[in-house]
């Protein structure tokens, strides 16, 4: 169970953090950075993107094997880790509600449009 949650978190981490990068290449930021997490400096954010750039480069094979241990490394976190991400989570969704890169649907036109594109 801890494993499908870590992995979930990690799949929707991984889905907002493109999300804000392709919000902010079409609105002509060509930096991409992602929004600085606690305890991270703008170094690490500048880590981060050349570390980025590089993994782009390897083949599908090894990047699609490389997040397969990305996320299998989230398997032994503590309770007290996994509250952590999800209330990190939870912010940066809000975050992105507050400053319009997302948008909130009801429920039930959200299933009605999952539904139909079954």
């Amino acid at each position: 169970m801890c494993s499908l949650i870590v992995q979930n978190l990690g799949t929707t981490a991984i889905r907002q953090s493109a999300l804000y990068l392709d919000r902010n290449k079409e609105a002509g930021n060509n930096k991409h950075k992602l929004p600085l997490q606690n305890n991270q400096t703008e170094g690490d954010n500048m880590r981060f993107d050349e570390l980025r750039q590089e993994i782009l480069r390897l083949s599908p094979e090894i990047r699609a094997s490389l997040a397969k241990d990305l996320l299998a490394s989230l398997d032994n976190l503590s309770d007290e880790e996994l509250e952590k991400l999800w209330v990190d989570e939870a912010s940066r969704r809000d975050d992105t509600l507050n400053t319009g890169i997302a948008q909130s649907f009801p429920k039930d036109e959200v299933m009605a449009r999952a539904r139909k594109n079954r």
